[in-house]
Formats: C-alpha cells, structure tokens, sequence
C-alpha cells in the first residue's frame, strides 16, 4: 500500500485551516490560519510538497468541507497545478455532516 499523505481542509469565506495527517493519524504539521485567496492555496500546496519530498510520500488525499463553494479556489488550484510533488493526488469534498458526526465520535 503506497505511503499516503492526507491533507484535510478546514474552508471558510475568508480562511483556509489544514491539518497534515500520515497514514497512521499522526499529525505532521498544521496551518492555523490562512487567506482563502490564490497565495493561500500556494501556500497549502507547498507545504504539500515539501512533506513529500521530506517523508517521502507516494501519494495525497486532500479532503475539504463543502461548505458552500469556498473551497472551489483551492480545489481549482490544486486541479491545475498539482500538490506541487510529483505524486499521484485526489481531491475529495466531504459532507459537512459527517465531519460532524465524525467530530462527536472522536470526541468522547
């Protein structure tokens, strides 16, 4: 099974959050707080590159909320120019219900 890094996305109107998560759930690094415009998107996409070159990555997820259409910039930009890694990627966006629900379970 290929080292997979997955990317999920926390998308607002005017931030963008992501956490940089292994395949074991090992938080690699995390991004507070960024500007949900085209440098942010860069900014996200190059931090994907540089933890694949770093550890080695064969693949990423990226996951984002989808929530309206505020995570169409970054997810356009990741389409056209890649994770920044010659690596084999997919864009996943997730029912806000179930971050929700998967919220509470991992909660307790």
């Amino acid at each position: 099974m290929p080292k997979t890094l997955h990317v999920g996305v926390d998308v607002a109107l005017k931030t963008l959050a992501a956490c940089f998560v292994d395949d074991d759930g090992k938080a690699l690094h995390t991004i507070r707080t960024l500007p949900n415009t085209p440098a942010g998107a860069r900014q996200i996409q190059q931090q994907i590159a540089r933890i694949c070159r770093q550890d080695r990555f064969e693949q990423v997820r990226v996951g984002t909320e989808a929530t309206s259409v505020y995570d169409l910039h970054l997810l356009e930009h990741l389409l056209e120019a890649g994770p920044g890694a010659p690596v084999p990627f997919s864009l996943h966006r997730i029912n806000p219900r179930l971050v929700k629900h998967f919220k509470m379970c991992s909660t307790e």
